[in-house]
């Protein structure tokens, strides 16, 4: 048996709440267009085993675990995309120009720099594919 329920502010959507069988208390959700799609998804068994068990404690459908992480990372992508985009059109010119209003004045109470210069982590460090060997100032390498 279902349940069919109309959302708010005319947006027809159709919206079920399952209220027998295996899909109890879980809400589908359509619109009018079909714009909802299928797709079938290879997982390595270890990891399908992980989103199971996660979807199972939240008490969400497979589906509703997968599809807000998939919307979370194509967003990060498409931002990524659009800072890019966006910093091409940038000007040194006028960054400098803008920057020459702010008042020269010392920064106020916790928001000083440290005295010495933080490290930087060497997991952020970038790396090469091929491991180029140390070289020492003024010894040149032989080859054999």
């Amino acid at each position: 048996m279902r349940e069919r329920a109309s959302t708010a502010g005319g947006d027809r959507r159709r919206t079920e709440v399952h209220a027998a069988g295996t899909h109890a208390g879980r809400v589908s959700c359509q619109n009018r267009k079909g714009l909802m799609s299928t797709l079938s998804l290879r997982l390595p068994a270890s990891l399908h085993k992980t989103v199971r068990e996660l979807s199972e404690r939240d008490e969400v459908s497979i589906n509703q675990f997968i599809a807000p992480a998939v919307a979370e990372k194509a967003s990060a992508l498409l931002t990524v995309a659009y800072l890019e985009a966006r910093g091409q059109r940038s000007s040194r010119t006028q960054f400098d120009r803008i920057l020459a209003r702010v008042p020269n004045t010392p920064p106020m109470p916790g928001d000083e720099l440290p005295a010495q210069p933080r490290r930087t982590s060497k997991a952020l460090a970038p790396t090469s594919r091929r491991a180029r060997p140390q070289r020492t100032p003024g010894v040149k390498a032989v080859r054999g």
